[in-house]
């Protein structure tokens, strides 16, 4: 029987939902060099809502609630779930980098093509969608 291990991503959108707080990953090698959402390891005890309202805060510095942050998908694989959120706020301006890995936000009209972790186009998508039927 393998272990499981739970995840989280955060996607931080402007109002507007034409920016979006993003990392630019160093690390694991198959993420180093690309842009993905704000995240990490779901923590012993720890709901998913929580752990990406910590996540966020320790790597951009930005204070979120976690009923701010909107569940809409589920990524799984055989040793992993990724559970993913997304919120709209104003706060995406206070976003700064506070580990080694740089924060950065990124126009989503001028990065279409930017060099996105697998799966972050799909997400970027699918968060816009839950946004429009909300």
């Amino acid at each position: 029987m393998r272990n499981i291990t739970h995840y989280v991503i955060g996607l931080m959108f402007s109002p507007d939902s034409t920016k979006l707080v993003g990392i630019l990953k160093h690390r694991p090698s198959f993420l180093a060099g690309l842009l993905n959402g704000v995240g990490g390891h779901v923590e012993e005890g720890e709901s998913p809502a929580s752990a990406v309202r910590r996540e966020f805060e320790e790597e951009t510095g930005v204070v979120t609630r976690e009923e701010d942050w909107k569940f809409f998908h589920t990524l799984s694989g055989p040793t992993y779930v990724m559970h993913c959120f997304y919120m709209h706020s104003d706060k995406y301006m206070e976003a700064r980098t506070t580990t080694d890995e740089p924060i950065v936000v990124i126009d989503l009209r001028a990065a279409p093509h930017a060099a996105w972790a697998p799966d972050m186009v799909s997400l970027i998508q699918l968060a816009n969608k839950h946004t429009q039927v909300a």
